[in-house]
């Protein structure tokens, strides 16, 4: 009779089984933890802190991102002997990361090895052709190597992805827009408008010395098929060549780019039919009314209208400045009567409403302004004579609330106007052309092309030579 087998062995087996799926339990869960701190850790060192890059490799020895971050570190000491066997480690063990790559690559190429390291850092944009950071180190690289044009177009890569970097980069992208020679890498930039186009043509607007800046990237932009040159992109073109006191090559940027359809509206006011509608652009109407500000632009269809349309203006009774329809103009020194057609439809005011002509180049000067205009009525005709002075290249024709309480702005009901124009008076020497013994001074009006008083009239008055219209000067009929 044999004797029962133990249950000994089995027990000892399990208890080994047991203890050693606890410690490859315990192991892997030492890797978690430690792999987890030690990425906490290389975050802290890639946002600046060295001692934390220490304890990331502390944790992790082999943690390619904070081998990499040490050898930077070192880099940036100045120890690039030390730092080389770091960044071979971090390559080791992650050969998809490219940063590593690029900083092995400059020291590469601050030991001469030159070829090897444009190769290496060809590399690397292969590797990681989007990374903002690598894409910034590559840029960086062929600016210091000479090759600008090729440096910025990484660096615009580099935009797209890290917004932070754009106020940092974008006088060097004015400076390319400054430079023939490099405007050729700006190109494909003006053809795709990446995302950070626009705040970098803003940015152009504001910061270049000279509008001539912004005109090259509006030439370069033109040659784009699939992203046409916006509204808000020339517009803001010709407020700077305005601000700049170039208020004839803002007119001819305008010009030039008109509807054939627009160009028969042309004159010292344009569209001042109010045929087409209001534009908000160059040197057409513009008209914008805050929300609930009670103010109302509108074309529309009336009795008595010069042509087939007339605009309104109207009013909800709030007390409120209005300035908000307006036009810039371009008249070269000299005097002028500026007239149109109104009719008061129950306008109730204090005072009423006012056209006036400024200048907005050069001086803000009053040169004139009409009667007021309030109350109800057939249509009548408004006019006032300006003097242009030299000093006043610019101009704005504005429609106001008149009044210096606030009172006088708090306006009900409503106006129309049409046909409003301007018309150049010019003074004639009676003693050249009177018989003897007769002198004294006549106005008439001038013709087409009359000089506007900036390099840029003779094109000018030749453009809109067949739109102006002389008129008849009458006196107010208010």
């Amino acid at each position: 009779m044999t004797q029962a087998s133990s249950p000994m062995p089995t027990r000892r087996k399990l208890l080994i089984w047991r203890v050693l799926v606890c410690l490859i339990g315990a192991f892997l869960l030492w890797q978690v933890v430690a792999t987890n701190l030690a990425d906490y850790y290389v975050e802290k060192g890639a946002e600046g802190d060295r001692d934390a890059v220490e304890l990331a490799l502390w944790w992790q020895a082999d943690h390619p991102r904070a081998l990499a971050l040490k050898g930077r570190w070192l880099i940036r000491d100045g120890e690039a002997a030390a730092a080389e066997p770091w960044l071979q480690r971090a390559i080791a063990a992650n050969p998809a990361d490219a940063r590593p790559l690029a900083d092995l690559a400059r020291l590469r190429a601050q030991a001469g090895e030159q070829a090897l390291a444009d190769d290496m850092m060809e590399a690397a944009h292969q590797l990681m052709p989007v990374d903002p950071g690598v894409q910034r180190n590559i840029g960086t690289y062929w600016l210091d190597r000479g090759e600008l044009v090729r440096g910025i177009g990484h660096i615009a890569t580099a935009l797209s992805g890290d917004a932070s970097l754009r106020e940092e980069y974008y006088p060097l992208l004015m400076l390319a827009a400054n430079e023939p020679a490099l405007q050729a890498a700006l190109e494909p930039l003006a053809l795709a408008t990446p995302k950070w186009w626009r705040g970098f043509y803003q940015y152009v607007a504001r910061n270049a010395e000279s509008a001539d800046t912004l005109g090259t990237l509006v030439d370069l932009r033109e040659k784009s098929p699939a992203h046409p040159v916006s509204g808000w992109e020339r517009e803001t073109y010709l407020q700077r060549l305005r601000s700049d006191g170039r208020v004839g090559d803002a007119y001819l940027q305008w010009v030039n780019h008109l509807e054939p359809g627009a160009l028969q509206e042309l004159g010292y006011v344009f569209n001042g039919s109010f045929e087409r509608p209001l534009a908000n652009a160059g040197f057409g109407w513009f008209s914008s009314t805050p929300r609930n500000s009670g103010f109302h632009i509108t074309d529309g269809t009336t009795y008595g209208v010069v042509g087939q349309r007339a605009l309104r203006v109207s009013f909800s009774g709030k007390r409120a400045r209005f300035q908000h329809l307006y036009q810039h103009l371009f008249l070269g020194p000299g005097d002028y009567e500026v007239s149109g057609m109104a009719r008061p439809d129950g306008l109730q005011a204090r005072r009423g409403l006012q056209w006036r002509v400024h200048c907005s180049a050069g001086s803000s000067e009053l040169l004139g302004e009409s009667l007021l205009l309030v109350g109800t009525g057939d249509w009548r005709e408004f006019n006032f004579r300006i003097q242009v002075p030299p000093d006043c290249p610019g101009q704005v024709l504005r429609l106001y609330s008149a009044g210096h309480r606030e009172v006088d702005h708090e306006l009900d009901g409503g106006i129309w106007f049409d046909d409003l124009r301007i018309r150049r008076l010019v003074t004639v020497d009676a003693d050249a052309d009177a018989p003897a013994g007769a002198s004294g001074d006549s106005e008439s009006p001038a013709n087409a092309s009359d000089e506007a008083g900036v390099d840029a009239a003779e094109t000018v008055t030749q453009v809109r030579s067949e739109a102006f219209s002389p008129g008849n000067s009458t006196e107010n009929k208010d």
